[in-house]
């Protein structure tokens, strides 16, 4: 259950039209999606508590920072980064009056969204400690990461957190349910095409525009780092039962004790 009353008003945390990217696509959008996170995912789903160090990975443009500068307290602690400059910047800029929010900017090669990065993010590692963090989520993170990076990501999850911390994700997970002989469709009408034995992409020239999963090789890649996967509810990308209006699926793990 959620403690703090949510009631997030300050104009100076909602990007500019321009940095409406990934996500929501007017002001209003962004301001009903932070609360709604936080309160029907966030919170009941990995037990957030305010004094928790939070790690956001692929931050964007603070759509879930904002709501967490009033849900946090001065114990608690959140860290974002994302891989494109002009976003993190901007949220640098903003959220310098809160002295506990910080965000990185990790210059890691996306052929989508930073193509002329240096950093693979087959080998990046994240700049925090080992057993940082009580919580740890990925949004709409590995929808653009194929499997060797999807492999170094989640292993730098379970470096990251502490024992007994949760990993909260979504993905595009294909099925017996969902998927056809070749192809899975989209809720923007785009076909994921088969790459490998295990991911799909919508794009094979720029394969990090969207990446969906077999299922079952998600959940050993999970595993494979330690990590307990806990609970799975299935989005409506491709026809699933909506059960938290979300499009993706989600994925919650636990790093054991």
């Amino acid at each position: 259950m959620v403690t703090k009353t949510v009631n997030m008003t300050s104009d100076s945390l909602i990007p500019p039209d321009e940095l409406l990217i990934d996500g929501p696509r007017s002001r209003q959008e962004f301001i009903d999606g932070g609360p709604g996170f936080l309160c029907n995912v966030l919170v009941p789903r990995t037990a957030l508590q305010p004094h928790h160090a939070v790690l956001d990975i692929g931050s964007g443009n603070g759509r879930h920072a904002r709501v967490l500068t009033e849900y946090l307290n001065s114990q608690g602690s959140y860290r974002g980064f994302d891989i494109v400059r002009n976003i993190v910047e901007w949220c640098q800029e903003r959220y310098a009056p809160f002295p506990n929010f910080r965000f990185d900017f990790a210059n890691v090669r996306s052929d989508w969204y930073n193509p002329d990065a240096l950093i693979s993010p087959e080998t990046y590692t994240f700049p925090y400690s080992n057993e940082q963090f009580d919580i740890a989520y990925a949004t709409s993170l590995f929808t653009h990461l194929e499997p060797d990076a999807t492999t170094n990501y989640l292993r730098e999850c379970a470096r990251v957190l502490k024992p007994g911390g949760r990993l909260l994700v979504t993905s595009f997970l294909v099925n017996v349910y969902n998927s056809g002989k070749n192809t899975v469709q989209t809720v923007q009408g785009l076909k994921f095409k088969r790459l490998s034995p295990v991911h799909h992409v919508i794009d094979p020239e720029h394969r990090s525009r969207g990446v969906a999963y077999d299922e079952s090789a998600f959940r050993k890649m999970i595993s494979d780092t330690g990590l307990v996967v806990s609970e799975l509810t299935f989005g409506t990308w491709a026809n699933g039962v909506d059960v938290l209006s979300a499009v993706q699926d989600m994925v919650l793990s636990v790093k054991p004790y």
